[in-house]
């Protein structure tokens, strides 16, 4: 015996398919616009993000550069001077 919808489910089902169909146009429309307006700020915003990181990259290279040159002058200098005061202060600065 198979299951069998009702006259009222098959007309319903029938509503629900059309329904879902306009929708769906409308949804893709409407996908359509976002992307064609959001497309020109996502540009906009990528390029942003590219130059702040190209800055970044800039600033981490000299950083490392200006610790790297102060970690030098630190290992020239005795045991004794890096296990003092301001031997800790520098050491200190130079991880920073």
């Amino acid at each position: 015996m198979a299951f069998k919808l009702s006259k009222q489910q098959v007309a319903e089902r029938n509503r629900l398919v059309d329904e879902l169909h306009q929708q769906g146009k409308t949804l893709n429309a409407a996908i359509v616009a976002y992307n064609a307006a959001v497309g020109p700020l996502s540009k906009t915003l990528d390029k942003a993000v590219e130059d702040y990181n190209d800055i970044l990259e800039r600033a981490r290279t000299l950083a490392s550069t200006v610790a790297d040159a102060a970690q030098e002058e630190f290992d020239k200098k005795s045991e004794k001077w890096q296990e003092g005061d301001k031997g800790n202060r520098m050491r200190s600065w130079i991880e920073q």
